[in-house]
Protein backbone atom coordinates (compact mmCIF):
# COMPACT_ATOMS: atom_id res chain seq x y z
CA UNK A 1 0.00 0.00 0.00
CA UNK A 2 1.58 3.23 -1.13
CA UNK A 3 1.40 6.28 1.04
CA UNK A 4 0.62 9.56 -0.70
CA UNK A 5 3.14 12.26 0.13
CA UNK A 6 1.87 15.18 2.16
CA UNK A 7 0.92 18.20 0.10
CA UNK A 8 2.81 21.28 1.15
CA UNK A 9 1.07 24.53 0.32
CA UNK A 10 3.38 27.06 -1.29
CA UNK A 11 4.02 30.25 0.57
CA UNK A 12 2.64 33.22 -1.37
CA UNK A 13 4.21 36.62 -0.65
CA UNK A 14 1.66 39.20 0.60
CA UNK A 15 2.45 41.51 -2.36
CA UNK A 16 1.63 38.75 -4.88
CA UNK A 17 -1.51 37.74 -3.01
CA UNK A 18 -2.70 41.36 -3.10
CA UNK A 19 -2.09 41.55 -6.88
CA UNK A 20 -4.02 38.30 -7.38
CA UNK A 21 -6.99 39.65 -5.43
CA UNK A 22 -6.94 42.89 -7.44
CA UNK A 23 -6.82 40.91 -10.69
CA UNK A 24 -9.76 38.81 -9.54
CA UNK A 25 -11.80 41.96 -8.88
CA UNK A 26 -10.85 43.44 -12.27
CA UNK A 27 -12.07 40.30 -14.06
CA UNK A 28 -15.35 40.46 -12.13
CA UNK A 29 -15.93 44.15 -12.90
CA UNK A 30 -15.04 43.65 -16.55
CA UNK A 31 -17.74 40.99 -16.88
CA UNK A 32 -20.17 43.10 -14.83
CA UNK A 33 -19.55 46.04 -17.17
CA UNK A 34 -20.53 43.89 -20.15
CA UNK A 35 -23.68 42.67 -18.37
CA UNK A 36 -24.71 46.25 -17.58
CA UNK A 37 -24.03 47.36 -21.17
CA UNK A 38 -26.31 44.66 -22.57
CA UNK A 39 -28.98 45.51 -19.99
CA UNK A 40 -28.88 49.15 -21.09
CA UNK A 41 -29.15 48.04 -24.72
CA UNK A 42 -32.23 46.00 -23.85
CA UNK A 43 -33.81 48.92 -21.97
CA UNK A 44 -33.11 51.18 -24.98
CA UNK A 45 -35.11 48.93 -27.34
CA UNK A 46 -38.40 50.92 -26.99
CA UNK A 47 -36.58 54.12 -27.96
CA UNK A 48 -34.87 52.47 -30.92
CA UNK A 49 -38.15 50.93 -32.07
CA UNK A 50 -39.78 54.37 -31.96
CA UNK A 51 -36.92 55.82 -34.02
CA UNK A 52 -37.29 53.03 -36.58
CA UNK A 53 -41.04 53.64 -36.78
CA UNK A 54 -40.60 57.40 -37.22
CA UNK A 55 -38.32 56.85 -40.23
CA UNK A 56 -40.25 53.89 -41.64
CA UNK A 57 -37.36 51.49 -41.07
CA UNK A 58 -37.69 47.95 -39.74
CA UNK A 59 -36.11 47.48 -36.31
CA UNK A 60 -33.72 44.79 -37.60
CA UNK A 61 -32.45 47.13 -40.34
CA UNK A 62 -31.89 50.11 -38.02
CA UNK A 63 -28.30 48.96 -37.35
CA UNK A 64 -27.43 49.79 -40.98
CA UNK A 65 -28.11 53.49 -40.40
CA UNK A 66 -25.81 56.13 -38.92
CA UNK A 67 -26.98 58.01 -35.82
CA UNK A 68 -25.53 61.17 -37.40
CA UNK A 69 -27.73 60.78 -40.50
CA UNK A 70 -30.80 60.03 -38.39
CA UNK A 71 -30.26 63.14 -36.23
CA UNK A 72 -29.90 65.19 -39.41
CA UNK A 73 -33.19 63.77 -40.69
CA UNK A 74 -31.48 62.21 -43.71
CA UNK A 75 -31.53 58.43 -43.13
CA UNK A 76 -29.26 56.44 -45.41
CA UNK A 77 -28.66 52.69 -45.29
CA UNK A 78 -25.02 51.65 -45.38
CA UNK A 79 -23.77 48.28 -46.68
CA UNK A 80 -22.38 45.68 -44.28
CA UNK A 81 -18.84 46.45 -45.47
CA UNK A 82 -19.07 50.03 -44.21
CA UNK A 83 -16.08 51.42 -42.31
CA UNK A 84 -16.08 54.27 -39.83
CA UNK A 85 -13.32 56.64 -38.75
CA UNK A 86 -13.49 59.17 -35.93
CA UNK A 87 -10.97 61.85 -35.06
CA UNK A 88 -11.80 64.23 -32.27
CA UNK A 89 -15.33 65.48 -32.99
CA UNK A 90 -15.15 64.53 -36.66
CA UNK A 91 -16.71 61.31 -37.94
CA UNK A 92 -16.81 59.75 -41.42
CA UNK A 93 -18.36 56.61 -42.93
CA UNK A 94 -17.11 54.83 -46.06
CA UNK A 95 -19.08 52.44 -48.26
CA UNK A 96 -16.02 50.30 -49.00
CA UNK A 97 -13.21 48.92 -46.83
CA UNK A 98 -10.47 51.49 -46.20
CA UNK A 99 -7.74 48.88 -46.61
CA UNK A 100 -8.21 46.19 -49.27
CA UNK A 101 -6.99 42.79 -48.09
CA UNK A 102 -7.90 39.45 -49.66
CA UNK A 103 -8.68 37.41 -46.56
CA UNK A 104 -10.13 34.59 -48.69
CA UNK A 105 -6.60 33.37 -49.46
CA UNK A 106 -5.86 32.70 -45.81
CA UNK A 107 -6.28 29.06 -44.78
CA UNK A 108 -4.82 29.17 -41.30
CA UNK A 109 -4.81 31.57 -38.36
CA UNK A 110 -2.97 31.74 -35.06
CA UNK A 111 -4.20 33.06 -31.75
CA UNK A 112 -3.87 32.73 -27.99
CA UNK A 113 -4.96 29.50 -26.33
CA UNK A 114 -7.66 30.03 -23.69
CA UNK A 115 -8.43 26.34 -23.13
CA UNK A 116 -6.70 23.38 -24.75
CA UNK A 117 -8.18 20.72 -26.99
CA UNK A 118 -8.55 19.77 -30.66
CA UNK A 119 -11.91 19.57 -32.45
CA UNK A 120 -13.33 19.83 -35.96
CA UNK A 121 -16.64 21.35 -36.91
CA UNK A 122 -18.66 23.71 -39.07
CA UNK A 123 -18.09 27.44 -38.70
CA UNK A 124 -20.95 29.66 -37.59
CA UNK A 125 -20.13 33.38 -37.61
CA UNK A 126 -21.94 35.25 -34.82
CA UNK A 127 -21.48 39.01 -34.68
CA UNK A 128 -24.60 39.94 -32.70
CA UNK A 129 -26.74 38.12 -30.14
CA UNK A 130 -29.66 37.80 -32.59
CA UNK A 131 -27.52 35.41 -34.70
CA UNK A 132 -26.76 32.96 -31.90
CA UNK A 133 -29.66 30.63 -32.78
CA UNK A 134 -27.88 29.43 -35.92
CA UNK A 135 -25.24 27.68 -33.79
CA UNK A 136 -26.01 23.96 -33.63
CA UNK A 137 -24.54 21.11 -31.58
CA UNK A 138 -20.89 20.58 -32.50
CA UNK A 139 -20.48 23.81 -34.52
CA UNK A 140 -17.47 26.09 -34.16
CA UNK A 141 -18.58 29.48 -32.83
CA UNK A 142 -16.54 32.25 -34.48
CA UNK A 143 -17.17 35.79 -33.24
CA UNK A 144 -15.49 39.18 -32.86
CA UNK A 145 -15.93 38.64 -29.12
CA UNK A 146 -18.54 36.94 -26.94
CA UNK A 147 -20.94 38.19 -24.28
CA UNK A 148 -23.36 36.71 -21.72
CA UNK A 149 -26.12 36.81 -24.37
CA UNK A 150 -24.10 34.22 -26.37
CA UNK A 151 -24.24 31.55 -23.66
CA UNK A 152 -26.95 29.36 -25.23
CA UNK A 153 -24.96 29.07 -28.44
CA UNK A 154 -21.72 28.52 -26.54
CA UNK A 155 -23.30 25.57 -24.75
CA UNK A 156 -24.05 23.96 -28.12
CA UNK A 157 -20.73 24.82 -29.79
CA UNK A 158 -17.76 22.45 -29.73
CA UNK A 159 -15.21 25.27 -29.62
CA UNK A 160 -14.89 29.08 -29.65
CA UNK A 161 -12.71 31.31 -31.84
CA UNK A 162 -12.64 35.09 -31.45
CA UNK A 163 -11.02 38.08 -33.15
CA UNK A 164 -10.39 39.88 -29.88
CA UNK A 165 -9.86 39.17 -26.21
CA UNK A 166 -7.30 38.07 -23.68
CA UNK A 167 -7.12 35.34 -21.05
CA UNK A 168 -9.63 37.23 -18.89
CA UNK A 169 -12.12 37.84 -21.73
CA UNK A 170 -15.65 36.45 -21.60
CA UNK A 171 -14.89 33.74 -24.19
CA UNK A 172 -11.80 32.60 -22.30
CA UNK A 173 -13.56 32.43 -18.94
CA UNK A 174 -16.56 30.52 -20.33
CA UNK A 175 -14.27 28.13 -22.25
CA UNK A 176 -12.50 27.21 -19.03
CA UNK A 177 -15.81 26.79 -17.21
CA UNK A 178 -17.26 24.61 -19.98
CA UNK A 179 -13.91 22.93 -20.70
CA UNK A 180 -14.17 23.58 -24.43
CA UNK A 181 -11.27 24.36 -26.81
CA UNK A 182 -10.92 28.09 -27.32
CA UNK A 183 -8.56 30.30 -29.32
CA UNK A 184 -8.80 34.06 -28.81
CA UNK A 185 -7.15 37.13 -30.31
CA UNK A 186 -6.92 35.87 -33.92
CA UNK A 187 -7.77 39.43 -35.09
CA UNK A 188 -9.38 38.39 -38.40
CA UNK A 189 -11.17 35.04 -37.90
CA UNK A 190 -14.58 36.53 -38.76
CA UNK A 191 -13.12 37.84 -42.03
CA UNK A 192 -11.20 34.72 -43.06
CA UNK A 193 -13.90 32.14 -42.29
CA UNK A 194 -17.54 32.08 -43.34
CA UNK A 195 -20.62 30.09 -42.38
CA UNK A 196 -20.33 26.48 -43.52
CA UNK A 197 -16.51 26.27 -43.59
CA UNK A 198 -15.14 23.07 -42.07
CA UNK A 199 -12.26 23.91 -39.73
CA UNK A 200 -10.00 22.32 -37.18
CA UNK A 201 -9.49 24.20 -33.93
CA UNK A 202 -6.11 23.08 -32.62
CA UNK A 203 -6.05 24.69 -29.20
CA UNK A 204 -2.94 22.69 -28.34
CA UNK A 205 -0.89 24.88 -30.69
CA UNK A 206 -3.17 27.92 -31.06
CA UNK A 207 -4.04 27.26 -34.72
CA UNK A 208 -7.37 27.38 -36.58
CA UNK A 209 -7.29 26.03 -40.14
CA UNK A 210 -9.70 25.14 -42.93
CA UNK A 211 -9.94 21.42 -43.62
CA UNK A 212 -12.26 21.60 -46.65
Amino acid sequence: MSIMPKFKRASVPPELRELAEISQELVYFRTLRTDILYEFMWLARPILKEVAEQFGISFSELRNYSIHDLLAGKPRAYPKSVCGISYGREFALFDEPIVSVNFAQAKELKGTIAFKGVVRGTVKIVKIAHEIDKVREGDILVAPTTAPSFIIGMQRAAAFVTDEGGITSHAAIVAREMRKPCIIGTKIATKVFKDGDEVEVDAEHGIVKKVS
